[in-house]
């Protein structure tokens, strides 16, 4: 018996100003699959069609055409709150997962309310503070011993941490990355994605991950997919990819597109 994948996008078109001068065709009849457990990786060009993928399976955007299906089950007419006991997402900006006013308790005490039809209470019990500390300890940053701090104090790579840990707190089946790590600097974005490793791997996630750092892209995950004009042009699993090196990538992107980059950097940059 085959089993159910945990992302089906099939067969998605996304056609943003259609009809007008500025009608941009961001996704072209796109299909890919991620198994459960699956981590792969996204990379291309600007303007590829990454993001509008990754907002596509998240519910934030409604595809032109196509489905769009979480374990087995139709979703494509599901908003993103009615995904969000099934779909955890990190953005790049490491202020969109956390609310910078509230303390690092208070800020995994909604995290651990996500899907569920209850008022948020401030209150937090012994056990579930215990549950924070050990939750927050495989950061090795310390935050176990800060839960009360705001969390608009910590650093860029300190908040993605959070956002992570948050993010897995209850048990999601998927988990959308979104350039989570181009705002840090190299250090943290190296501890940010260490920990990504770590949560992925530990909690089973099947993970869309799209970034604009090819090393990241070969060195973690699974399945490695380059995207250009709203389509995929490369899909590459393991062993193979752990094979590959930035300047295959950058030549097999120019075999498999027909095109060469004005500036290569955009598929370098981190």
């Amino acid at each position: 018996m085959n089993e159910v994948a945990a992302v089906t996008v099939d067969a998605v078109s996304q056609v943003y100003f259609p009809g007008t001068a500025n009608e941009v065709r961001a996704l072209r009849r796109l299909s890919l699959s991620i198994a459960p457990n699956e981590w792969v990786a996204v990379i291309g060009s600007n303007g590829a069609g990454k993001s509008t993928l990754l907002r596509t399976v998240a519910g934030l955007e409604r595809p032109l055409r196509g489905r769009v299906e979480l374990n087995g089950r139709d979703v494509t007419s599901w908003p993103e709150y009615r995904r969000a006991s099934i779909i955890a997402r990190i953005d790049q900006d490491p202020g969109a997962s956390t609310a910078p006013t509230l303390s690092i308790e208070e800020n995994l005490a909604i995290a651990a309310m996500r899907g569920e039809r209850r008022l948020f209470r401030r209150g937090v019990t012994a056990a579930r503070r215990k549950a924070f500390r050990e939750a927050l300890a495989v950061c090795n940053l310390g935050l176990e011993d800060r839960l009360q701090a705001p969390v608009g104090n910590l650093s860029g790579g300190q908040r993605q941490a959070l956002g992570l840990v948050m993010a897995t707190l209850t048990g999601p089946d998927v988990l959308l990355l979104d350039e989570h790590t181009s705002a840090l600097d190299p250090k943290a974005a190296a501890q940010v994605m260490e920990l990504t490793n770590r949560q992925v791997r530990e909690h089973r996630l099947a993970t869309l991950m799209v970034t604009h750092n090819m090393q990241h892209a070969i060195d973690y995950g699974d399945r490695l997919v380059m995207m250009h004009r709203g389509q995929i042009v490369l899909d590459v699993t393991n062993p193979a990819k752990a094979q590959l090196t930035v300047s295959r990538l950058i030549d097999r992107f120019h075999e498999v597109s027909g095109e060469s980059f004005s500036n290569d950097r955009s598929l370098l940059a981190p």
